[in-house]
């Protein structure tokens, strides 16, 4: 379940990045949001597959491993991406924007 809320709350951050590059001042600190938005997406990608995989066989030990480890590999992306997001909201244009950031 946490997992899913995790996966939910950074598709929102993944949507909120996109949304601010039309009204980011600043080119490199948007450049460097959308890399870490990158390496997030893939890590949502893999997180999903393994959540979905349990779910068909949870009483697989394999795919029980594999969702623990993805859990684990996802926190490092996910809190890369949330400081950039964090360094990113400064120079957001549109005020209405930054305000409602997911962060």
């Amino acid at each position: 379940e946490h997992a899913k809320i995790a996966t939910a709350a950074s598709t929102q951050l993944l949507a909120a990045a996109n949304g601010a590059e039309r009204c980011n001042g600043n080119a490199a600190s948007q450049e460097a949001l959308m890399s870490q938005c990158k390496m997030l997406g893939d890590a949502i990608s893999k997180l999903v597959g393994s959540v979905n995989a349990y779910s068909n066989d949870p009483n697989n030990d394999s795919e029980q491993l594999n969702l623990v480890q993805c859990a684990q590999q996802f926190i490092a992306p996910a809190t890369r991406c949330v400081s950039a997001a964090k360094s990113a909201v400064p120079h957001v244009t549109d005020q209405a924007a930054a305000f409602n950031s997911p962060i």
